[in-house]
């Protein structure tokens, strides 16, 4: 079926309203054919252009939809893209400050491990001078006392003759064991004289004397090794007690450094070396005081050990003469048991050889006392003296208080200059110090710098990057749309056409004109033949 042209309708319906021309209408059947056909091939020519017409038209409509489409897609993509920029710089830029932080703290780090080497060094250089000091000041001061105590202790034992009244008594004693000895029968008692008794009697009390004093010495040396027991319990439980406070100031420091800053630790620092000198110090001379305890508790010991011995000796000894003394009264008054004195006798020397022996142990034993006692009382004149000395210095250093005020204000100055210098060192050092902190810092920002300007050039580059991009696809988008104006153009240019003009045969007739115009009539017997055919149809 052919579709209907609106053109040929509207045509139809103004060839139906104009009056009739009288035309001559007449077309052959070849002509009809052949009119009819090229009707049906411009029908068909219009279908093809319609359909195109209406293809062009869907494809421009997608073209704009996914033009839209696009356009929303590339504004997503450019804002995502601007995001992740935005946080790749920022992310840039932290990593950048934690790499400049980092630097900073590794300089802090060297620092105080420079600060901390420093004061190392510095607690040595102490340690070994405060060494140095006391050593020297100790061989200084131990060899002029031994000296002056050898001096003293010289003078001092050449006083005490040391054979006097024991040598003597010795002697006696010898004498009258050698004529003891000597008696062997009843006519050599007689040999013994008043003066031989007399001398017994003596050495007998002489005996029981020594007897008493020995028993009191023995009693003092009992009394002063229980005092000295007493002494030592209280310089133990005194340096317990120290060595407690120790412990808790050592805790009490340590604590209070770990929670203050570096000043105050410094300060306990100093305060913790101090309180360890002194305690040190404090504990040395307890350690001797009781070591010389010791030593004297032992001497008392022994000596008291000597002294039982010696008046068990003693009394045995006693006993022994008091039985020779009667024995013997016994012979001269009537000469009876001469058997038994001789044995009494024999007995009674050898005690009194046990006795000598005995009392040469005591003897010296006792020198050995004097000695020790004279060596203390030699450390305390020695001390004495060198107290004397200082107090008589400050005596004469006192007397012109001129020179003092001099002195002392020298002195003040003195030290104020050397608390200055001492200032003006730790400044520098400490200027130096931060000068080459500052000059690390400068040369890390430095970098921080470069490395923020080459991130700055790379920002710029890829935006320039980015807009050429963004240039392109704009200029791709308006080719596009140019090519899609061009292709709409084309497909609505063939509805522009006009009236087809033909020349027929047998007729002049005119073209037609526009649609809804008049048709002039060109020719003398020239009709429509348009009109022929829809007459012959009619």
């Amino acid at each position: 079926m052919t579709p209907v042209n609106p053109l040929i309708e509207g045509l139809r319906g103004d060839l139906d309203s104009r009056p009739q021309t009288p035309t001559v209408v007449g077309l052959e059947k070849d002509e009809r054919d052949e009119f009819l056909k090229r009707e049906n091939e411009l029908s068909d020519q219009l279908a093809l252009k319609e359909s195109t017409l209406v293809a062009a038209e869907k494809l421009v409509s997608e073209l704009r939809e996914e033009l839209a489409f696009l356009k929303e897609q590339e504004s997503t993509v450019s804002n995502e893209n601007k995001a992740m920029s935005a946080q790749l710089n920022e992310l840039r830029l932290q990593v950048e400050r934690l790499d400049y932080d980092n630097k900073e703290g590794v300089i802090t780090i060297d620092i105080l491990k420079e600060q901390s080497q420093d004061a190392k060094n510095e607690l040595e250089e102490l340690k070994k001078s405060m060494a140095e000091m006391k050593t020297s000041q100790k061989d200084s001061s131990v060899e002029e006392r031994e000296k002056r105590k050898q001096e003293k202790m010289a003078m001092m034992m050449a006083k005490f003759d040391t054979q006097g009244a024991f040598s003597e008594k010795d002697e006696a004693l010898r004498q009258i064991l050698a004529k003891l000895e000597a008696i062997d029968s009843d006519a050599k008692v007689t040999t013994l004289t008043v003066d031989d008794i007399t001398s017994v009697r003596r050495q007998l009390a002489e005996g029981q004397s020594m007897i008493r004093d020995t028993v009191d010495r023995l009693r003092q040396s009992q009394e002063e090794n229980d005092m000295m027991l007493r002494r030592r319990d209280e310089l133990e439980s005194r340096v317990a007690a120290l060595e407690t406070e120790y412990e808790e100031l050592l805790e009490k420091t340590i604590h209070e450094e770990e929670t203050s800053n570096v000043d105050l630790a410094e300060s306990m620092t100093d305060l913790k070396t101090k309180l360890e000198a002194q305690y040190a110090a404090k504990r040395d001379a307890h350690v001797s005081e009781v070591q010389d305890l010791k030593q004297q508790l032992e001497l008392r010991s022994n000596e008291i050990r000597t002294l039982n011995s010696s008046i068990d000796s003693l009394k045995s000894v006693n006993e022994e003469l008091k039985r020779a003394f009667a024995v013997t009264s016994a012979g001269i008054e009537g000469g009876k048991n001469l058997a038994e004195s001789a044995q009494d006798l024999e007995r009674t020397r050898k005690a009194i050889n046990v006795q000598l022996a005995e009392f040469d142990g005591v003897k010296k034993s006792l020198m050995r006392d004097l000695q020790n006692r004279c060596e203390k009382v030699v450390e305390l004149e020695i001390q004495l003296d060198e107290i004397k000395e200082q107090y008589n210095n400050v005596i004469r250093n006192s007397n012109s208080k001129a020179q003092q005020k001099k002195m002392a204000f020298l002195e003040r100055n003195l030290e104020q200059l050397t608390l200055v210098q001492k200032q003006l060192v730790d400044q520098n050092s400490t200027l130096k110090k931060e000068a080459g902190i500052a000059e690390r810092k400068l040369l890390a920002r430095n970098e921080r710098i470069q490395n923020l300007e080459a991130m700055l050039q790379d920002a710029d580059r890829r935006l320039s990057i980015q807009n050429q991009k963004f240039e392109a696809q704009l200029q791709a988008v308006r080719e596009r749309l140019d090519q899609a104006r061009a292709q709409k153009a084309a497909a609505s240019s063939p509805l522009n056409f006009g009236r087809i003009a033909k020349p027929l045969r047998g007729g002049g007739g005119a073209a037609p004109g526009p649609i809804g115009g008049p048709v002039p009539i060109s020719g003398g017997g020239g009709g429509n033949p348009l009109a022929r055919l829809q007459n012959e149809e009619g």
